[in-house]
Parts: structure tokens; C-alpha cells; sequence
């Protein structure tokens, strides 16, 4: 009997049909916005003391000392100028600060100390107007006629240009920040005590006042701090809105006739605050001394 043979059927063969993957699409990645400010300047000497620097007739000043500090007093940073006088501090958060400046010797400051207000991505400017002091010229004793010389005259050199985003103004007054404000006045000799400047009255230089946040002790340890010019004027500027109280100093041989202490309060985009604050000379009378 024949036997059936078998024949085997063909497998197809498997083949592997990959699966598709997700490929993500590329965002773009947002730069960071700074968020902070400078602070830029020049310190000069104000050969014609009319507080407008003039790039033609005043040389800069190196080696003055510029300090920044907050308005507590905590010491931030210091840089010194070099030969252009030009000086930048920053960055630093936005906010309220005290800029001292140190004269280089043989000068002094018109304005040793302002209040400024840094605000974000802003560069604020303030130039130093300086002094020089006087010196001793001795006087020829030679009876010979002197031959003249030529007066000397200052050269300008080239200087650096301006730090970005600064605003250069001949005015040595700071860039005024919205929103702020300024406390000014006057400080005089009462001669009557009745607490009016008068015509006859004058003014009294080189007197410190003083502003204190009214939340702080009535005299913190470093203060903010302005004196009167040679018009007895004293400034602070770019002041931000809050309480706070306008102190006058003790002045050696002089009673205060005016209140001492004068609260205020700052409100945004409020105009200059002025006020004046009087003294009266002390008189000591002198009795003869009789002996019997």
C-alpha cells in the first residue's frame, strides 16, 4: 500500500516595520530682561564755580572717591576716578541710595553727598563739581623786575565716551526719576527770631540737614545728609514717596528758632518740598567785676 507523503507549506517570513517616534519641536528660550541699573558720573574741577561743567575750560578730576551706600548707611561699593574723572557703578538692584564723593587733595566738593534712584535697565547720572583750595603765594622779597610768564591754560585731553543709556546734561544735578521728589530750602541767620528770612538777614553756608525716614531713630548712625552751599541752600534729590523728617543741626554759638524737626510725607510726583530753618547768634553779656 502506497504511503501519502507530506509536503511541509512555507511560512511567510516576518519583517520588523519600526514605529514611529514623536520628535519634539524646538522652542525658543526668552532672554532674561536685566532687571538692574548704574549709576555714572564725572567729577571736575568748576574753575568758574558756576556748577555747569565746561569741557573746553575744566579739566577732570582723578583720584576722587566715590562711595555708594544704601540709605541705612551700609557701605555697597567704592571705585576711585582715574586721569578722565569718569566713574560707573553697577549694576544694583532699583532702589533709593546715597552717593558720597571724596575730593582728590587739594579740592574740595561742591556737593559731598547725594541721594539717588536706580531704576531697572537705567543708567542715572551725576556729576561732582569740585573746588580747588586756595594757596599760600609768597610774596617776592627780589627787587629785581620780575619778567612775565605766560598764564597757563588748561588743555583739554581726550576722554572716554559716556557709559550706555547715559543722558549727559551740562547740569550737575542728577537725572530727576519719575515718581520722586526733592526737599530743598534755606538756612539764615534770625536776626529777630521772628522766623522770617528777611532783606537784611543772611544766609548761612556749610550747615548740615538731615533727612531720616520717619520709621528710623530721630539720629541714626549715618544719616542722609546735605549742606548748604555758599547761598545757604541745601538739596536732596530724587527722594522717594514715604514719611520722613527733615532735621537742622545744632550749630556751635547759634539757638535754633525755627522747629527743629519737620515731618513729611512724599507722595508720588509731589513738587519740591521747601523748607527753611533759622538761627540766632548767642550773645554772652559781660559784668564788670567791682571790688570793694
Amino acid at each position: 500500500m502506497a504511503t501519502a507523503t507530506v509536503t511541509p507549506t512555507s511560512s511567510p517570513t516576518v519583517t520588523y516595520t519600526p514605529t514611529a517616534t514623536y520628535t519634539p519641536t524646538a522652542t525658543n528660550t526668552p532672554t532674561a530682561t536685566p532687571s538692574t541699573g548704574h549709576v555714572a558720573g564725572l567729577v571736575y574741577w568748576d574753575v568758574n564755580d558756576n556748577q555747569r561743567y565746561d569741557q573746553d575750560s575744566e579739566p577732570p578730576l582723578g583720584g576722587a572717591t566715590l562711595t555708594l551706600r544704601r540709605t541705612t548707611g551700609d557701605l555697597i561699593t567704592q571705585v576711585v576716578t582715574g586721569a578722565d574723572g569718569r566713574y560707573i557703578l553697577g549694576p544694583h538692584d532699583p532702589a533709593t541710595y546715597v552717593l558720597e564723593c571724596t575730593a582728590p587733595l587739594g579740592y574740595t566738593m561742591r556737593t559731598p553727598q547725594v541721594v539717588l534712584a536706580v531704576g531697572a535697565n537705567l543708567t542715572t547720572a551725576f556729576d561732582f563739581a569740585a573746588r580747588a583750595l586756595p594757596t599760600h603765594t609768597p610774596t617776592a622779597t627780589s627787587s629785581a623786575a620780575p619778567t612775565s610768564s605766560a598764564t597757563p591754560t588748561y588743555t583739554p585731553t581726550a576722554t572716554s565716551t559716556n557709559p550706555p543709556n547715559v543722558t549727559r546734561t551740562n547740569t550737575p544735578t542728577a537725572t530727576q526719576v519719575p515718581g520722586y521728589s526733592r526737599i530743598t530750602g534755606r538756612v539764615w541767620e534770625d536776626l529777630d527770631a521772628d522766623r522770617v528770612l528777611d532783606a537784611e538777614e543772611r544766609t548761612l553756608p556749610g550747615v548740615r540737614v538731615f533727612v531720616v525716614p520717619d520709621d528710623m531713630p530721630l539720629q541714626p548712625a549715618d544719616p542722609v545728609t546735605a549742606w548748604t552751599d555758599e547761598h545757604g541752600v541745601y538739596l536732596f534729590i530724587n527722594v522717594a514717596p514715604g514719611a520722613y523728617r527733615v532735621v537742622q543741626s545744632d550749630l556751635p554759638g547759634f539757638s535754633i528758632t525755627t522747629q527743629r524737626e519737620v515731618p513729611i510725607t512724599i507722595v508720588a510726583g509731589q513738587p519740591d518740598v521747601v523748607i527753611d530753618f533759622g538761627y540766632r547768634q548767642n550773645y554772652r553779656v559781660h559784668l564788670p567785676l567791682i571790688l570793694r
